[in-house]
């Protein structure tokens, strides 16, 4: 009997206990309305390609039993799938384990701070409770969570995704000019009236007996050929020619004013021959007896004997007799001068200079397409820049980099022009071959331009950040900024951007908070782009102008009707999604 007993009391004991426990956790299961839930930012929103938030627990005074603990689940969900975060624990003074310390007389709160990485399925999502439990002493409970608490955000804003779509409006080629991240090599243009031809020729010791012409045929050959063309006149031809510094100086004053005549007789004779007289009074000629001052050039540009003795005797004298019997007691260097350096002084100048009428922009760019051959090379290259259609240009440098084929700019800019249209692969292939004839800012920034449009942002980051140690440019600074967007860093991105009127500028000033200067950029950017107006639409929403909102949506939406399915999607019109205008606009 009294083993019975003793059997009943204890189970009434167990029963008391449990029944107590119990009773610890309804009380605060009874007061769940009095605890908040708090998560930021709200919607949820995604930088950097991840979703970022916390989430904050919040219990009141006198809640929060000192032998109790409560443990949270959050999930977020979407459209076929979920991902279950980290639960959050928090637990009462007199309790041991994980968790965050509620004082029971002044309450308390305990924060989760999460990270998901991001997928396009995530659009439209919700993060919830998945579940919640508390514990008394050894006993534990499921807590129900009210159904209007159960939901904590939307999510997700993905608005930071839109740098791709306004790195191809900011480089959207318009009328010659495309903007932002993309170099075009270009050239002003050298507005040359005047066509100069040259050439030298070389005479024997003491003698008019030529020794060896240098560009001479040439320069008969251009002179004859730019006479025929009626915009050319004859300016002025100047004959002058020189003795060396050794032998007498009266011999030598006879031998380059014989030398002069001498090159003006058969200068005259070979034109004359090709088909042009030359009038005798554009005739220029001048002599210099003794050309020291190219003796002492020459000398320096050598490496010859003794050159520092040389140089030496004549910074000390000036006298030529002084300097000739100085140099000559010189004995090994003077034979060394005799064979390298005074032959190359006994010589006649010829320059013949045409003057004409300078060529428009329209004549360059007309035989630039015709005839590319008869414009110079800064002309050739102003003639592709120039133009104003796409294929046009692609023949103009195509031409460029024919004639001058170790000339990075003329692969540059065929890349551009590729990129412009589209034709990614092509453009590799030329910024490839640009940076290997010369790696520059230009060439290394085009490529890593490349790069970010196929995906490989770490690879185009590389190459951008090589390009601005290079020289820091506006171009190779967008990109900067365009990595810094989707990097998730605004403020950079802001500063990297500078004042410049691009969507993306726009877009990072949206993300860095700064709403105002954001629309001031976006209404400056010129672009019939569907997505320029979405922008512009974002940016009425964030700012409550339906006005803004639905006249710049449905103008998107009339240039671009794919822009509904995305729409539809986006949270930064979350509270619009009931509206009637705005259902209409993308029905």
């Amino acid at each position: 009997m009294k083993k019975s007993s003793l059997s009943y009391l204890v189970i009434f004991i167990a029963i008391s206990v449990f029944f107590s426990s119990c009773n610890e956790l309804k009380k605060m299961i009874d007061r769940i309305d009095e605890v908040t839930f708090a998560v930021t930012p709200s919607p949820l929103e995604m930088h950097g390609n991840e979703v970022a938030f916390n989430i904050k627990i919040t219990f009141p005074k006198e809640y929060f039993n000192t032998k109790a603990s409560v443990t949270a689940i959050p999930v977020l969900k979407y459209n076929g799938g979920e991902v279950v975060l980290e639960k959050m624990e928090a637990r009462g003074e007199d309790t041991e384990g994980n968790g965050t310390v509620i004082n029971y007389e002044n309450g308390g709160s305990v924060t989760l701070s999460a990270k998901v990485p991001y997928k396009e399925e995530m659009r439209i999502s919700t993060l919830e409770w998945k579940e919640m439990s508390g514990s008394y002493k050894k006993k534990t409970a499921d807590v129900p969570i009210p159904d209007e608490k159960r939901k904590l955000a939307d999510g997700i804003v993905t608005t930071p995704e839109l740098v791709k779509k306004g790195l191809m409006i900011d480089n959207v080629y318009n009328d010659g000019a495309g903007m932002a991240s993309i170099i075009l090599a270009t050239e002003d243009l050298v507005k040359v009236t005047d066509a100069s031809f040259k050439a030298t020729v070389y005479y024997k010791i003491n003698t008019t007996t030529v020794t060896e012409k240098v560009n001479y045929d040439q320069l008969i050959k251009q002179v004859a050929e730019t006479a025929k063309n009626p915009k050319q006149t004859l300016k002025a031809v100047n004959i002058w020619s020189y003795a060396s510094v050794d032998g007498e100086e009266r011999l030598n004053t006879a031998l380059a004013g014989n030398r002069t005549k001498e090159a003006q007789k058969y200068t005259t004779a070979d034109l004359k021959k090709a088909g042009f007289e030359l009038p005798v009074a554009n005739v220029v000629t001048n002599s210099t007896p003794e050309d020291w001052a190219g003796f002492e050039q020459l000398v320096k540009a050598s490496n010859i004997q003794d050159k520092d003795l040389i140089l030496r005797v004549l910074s000390m004298y000036s006298d030529p007799a002084v300097r000739e019997k100085e140099i000559k007691n010189l004995t090994a260097a003077f034979g060394a001068l005799t064979e390298t350096i005074l032959p190359k002084l006994r010589k006649s100048e010829i320059t013949v200079t045409f003057t004409g009428e300078a060529k428009t922009t329209e004549d360059i760019v007309k035989l630039a397409l015709s005839n590319p051959k008869e414009l110079t090379q800064n002309e050739l290259l102003f003639a592709g820049q120039s133009c104003k259609m796409l294929d046009k240009k692609l023949q103009i440098y195509k031409s460029y980099q024919a004639a001058y084929p170790n000339d990075w700019r003329g692969a540059n800019n065929i890349g551009v022009i590729y990129c412009y249209q589209k034709n990614m692969s092509e453009a590799q292939t030329y910024f490839e071959a640009a940076k290997n004839l010369e790696e520059n800012a230009t060439t290394i920034n085009n490529l890593g331009y490349i790069y970010l449009a196929n995906g490989n942002v770490a690879k185009a980051k590389e190459y951008f950040n090589s390009a601005a140690k290079s020289s820091s440019s506006e171009a190779v600074n967008y990109n900067l900024g365009v990595i810094s967007i989707m990097e998730g860093k605004y403020s950079e991105a802001v500063k990297y951007f500078g004042g410049s009127k691009t969507f993306n500028a726009s877009l990072a000033q949206l993300l860095d908070k700064d709403t105002n200067a954001g629309l001031n950029t976006i209404k400056s950017v010129v672009s019939e782009e569907a997505y320029a107006y979405y922008l512009k639409a974002i940016f009425g929403a964030r700012t409550d102008n339906t006005t803004m909102l639905f006249d710049n949506l449905k103008t998107a939406v009339d240039k671009d009707a794919s822009v509904k399915a995305y729409a539809k999607k986006d949270m930064e019109f979350f509270k619009y999604f009931a509206n009637e205008t705005f259902k209409t606009i993308l029905q």
